[in-house]
């Protein structure tokens, strides 16, 4: 009897396990598809109604990747844990080959107007150093800030391991990097005022891509790892989970509006990250096969392939919207899209298996 209980309660865990893969693949695929959906809207540049203020949420899709990334990072050290250098080899060997050709491919297309940028923008780019610089930022491509955030991040890994180590120690370094993220915030508000009011990239920077305000959303995925572990262990109900966790979503959100945090004393990638995580949470305890293998299989297909896809969707939003469109028509702009995701998509695909081929 006792075994038979083990034995349902190990098919229950690896079920749940299964569902994440699913599901981590299906919001990862839905986030790349509105972050294209973003960049080519704002490429676009016409009024389109509603489908604007709809489009917008793509750019707080980063927060998601974010999260996801940080659980997935916990994720495969507690299962094998290797050295720094180790760990380090192994992000760079993932990132850097897609990114680099993503780079020089942004080079020789003469739409992107790279010419004129300094050797030290090109420099930080190759080391991955580019997110602190509010100019070299987002210097080359153009939306490369966020892949700048997670390589700093990466080296951020060992610092974190030692101080974040359990569900409790995880929430106290949310708490405090929520703290410090509003600090900067107010002080880059002062210091910085003329420039974010005078030139956008400041503006982004010191609003959105600055590492500061990006470590609470990766924090929220840490959380996120021990706190499924604890409901797998039985220490912690689920559906008392997600109900706290729904409350401090709810709570923070209110206080952000009602308050006018915005800008000032908080970043809405905090709310975001929050947000998501949420969602995260509800999604990663949801078995059904039928969905995840049929209703959701375009999604998961694009989730696998994201960081390919995300390292190439703006070359491609740049080239096709050099041909002329008639910007009023919604029809166009619905196909220009599905045009840019497809070729998108299969850009990133095609560069993922080419890579894994001659690193094999």
């Amino acid at each position: 009897k006792q075994a038979s209980k083990q034995a349902s309660k190990q098919a229950s865990k690896q079920a749940s396990k299964q569902a994440r893969e699913y599901y981590i693949d299906v919001l990862k695929g839905m986030a790349m598809l509105a972050v294209i959906l973003v960049h080519f809207n704002n490429a676009w540049n016409a009024p389109i109604g509603i489908l604007n203020k709809a489009s917008a949420i793509g750019a707080r899709c980063p927060q998601l990747f974010f999260i996801i990334s940080a659980y997935l990072t916990w994720t495969a050290l507690d299962k094998k844990p290797v050295g720094y250098i180790e760990f380090l080899k192994k992000r760079y060997k993932r990132m850097a080959p897609l990114y680099y050709v993503a780079l020089v491919t942004a080079v020789l297309i003469p739409t992107f107007r790279v010419f004129d940028i300094s050797l030290g923008n090109y420099i930080s780019h190759i080391v991955f150093l580019n997110g602190l610089n509010p100019l070299w930022c987002n210097g080359i491509i153009g939306v490369e800030w966020y892949i700048a955030d997670l390589a700093l991040f990466y080296l951020m890994v060992p610092c974190l391991r030692k101080l974040i180590t359990n569900l409790k120690t995880a929430v106290i370094a949310f708490l405090a990097s929520v703290i410090l993220s509003s600090g900067a915030l107010v002080i880059v508000n002062y210091v910085f005022s003329v420039q974010m009011t005078e030139n956008n990239a400041y503006e982004a920077y010191f609003h959105t891509s600055f590492i500061v305000y990006q470590i609470p959303v990766l924090i929220v995925g840490i959380v996120l790892y021990y706190l499924i572990k604890e409901i797998e262990k039985g220490r912690i109900l689920r559906c008392l989970a997600v109900g706290i966790f729904g409350l401090a979503v709810m709570a923070t959100s209110i206080g952000f509006v009602l308050l006018h945090l915005n800008k000032r004393y908080m970043t809405s990638s905090v709310i975001a990250g929050l947000l998501f995580g949420i969602l995260f949470l509800l999604c990663s305890e949801i078995d059904n096969k039928f969905f995840a293998e049929r209703v959701f299989k375009p999604f998961i297909f694009v989730g696998k392939h994201s960081y390919g896809i995300y390292c190439f969707h703006q070359i491609v939003i740049n080239c096709l919207m050099r041909y002329t469109f008639n910007k009023e028509n919604l029809l166009q702009w619905g196909m220009t899209y599905l045009g840019i995701a497809t070729i998108s998509c299969l850009i990133g695909c095609a560069t993922e298996k080419m890579e894994k081929q001659l690193i094999v």
